[in-house]
Order: structure tokens, then sequence, then C-alpha cells
């Protein structure tokens, strides 16, 4: 049986499943190409909705680094994570709500993604991205 964990920013500290962590460690230590290559699966993929230039399918942890790098340099590494909201995570499925900001080239973007994950033996597998407003998002990185 999977124990479901749901954890609150700024309740209770402790986190009480490994996937929490995992997760957590994605986004406090957003776009370490050494964290990626440790928490993401050989495999695994990381799906960015929309029509912008940064959407697409990642295939592997290069891949995922490089978006992840390609995020900060189109943001003047002004791109952040300001806070993850809540994660709720399982052994198979978890999810992240992570309150983001950037700045480029005069614009401004300040939203909540929720990013769905699929995990297989302690690694990523698969991250999907729902952005709260695609369309603003699309604007930004365009």
């Amino acid at each position: 049986m999977n124990s479901v964990v749901f954890s609150q920013a700024g309740g209770n500290d402790e986190v009480s499943h490994p996937n929490e962590a995992l997760l957590r460690r994605v986004f406090d230590e957003f776009g370490d190409p050494t964290m990626i290559a440790e928490v993401f699966a050989e495999d695994a993929e990381w799906r960015e909705p929309g029509s912008g230039p940064i959407s697409g399918c990642y295939r592997g942890p290069q891949a995922i680094s490089g978006l992840f790098a390609s995020v900060l340099s189109r943001s003047d590494e002004t791109f952040d994570v300001l806070k993850i909201e809540d994660v709720l995570a399982d052994d198979n499925h978890g999810v992240a709500f992570v309150l983001v900001e950037g700045h480029r080239a005069g614009r401004h973007i300040r939203t909540t993604d929720a990013i769905v994950f699929d995990f297989r033996d302690g690694k990523i597998v698969l991250g999907r991205v729902l952005s709260e407003d695609q369309a603003e998002v699309d604007a930004f990185w365009d």
C-alpha cells in the first residue's frame, strides 16, 4: 500500500516520504546539473506545454539540464522558485505546486505551476508542467 504525504509550506518541516524529499530537492536546487543527474532516471522525460520556445518534450537528464539552463539563461538568471507551496508524494506519483518568478526583455512573470511526476526506483521518470496561465507563460518566453 502506498502512503501519501501532503506537506504544505510553512507546515511541519519533517519529510515523511522519500519522493517528497526528491521533489523538494528539484526545486530547492533548480538548475543544478549534478542534482538533475542524481534525481532523474536515464530515460526520464520533462514535458513543457505550450507553443513557446521552451515548449517540448525533453528526454534524459542532459536534455532536462539543458532546458533548465535555457530557462535561467533566457531570463538573465532571474528565473527563481520563490516558494514550494505544497508537495504530494507517494511511491509512484507526486505533484509539486511551485511559485515561480522571472524577468526577461522588459517582461515579468509570477505564476504558480503544478508539476506532476512519476517515479520509478527512487528516481523521477516523468515530469509534466501544468501552468496557471499557459498563454502568459508562452508570451513571456517569446
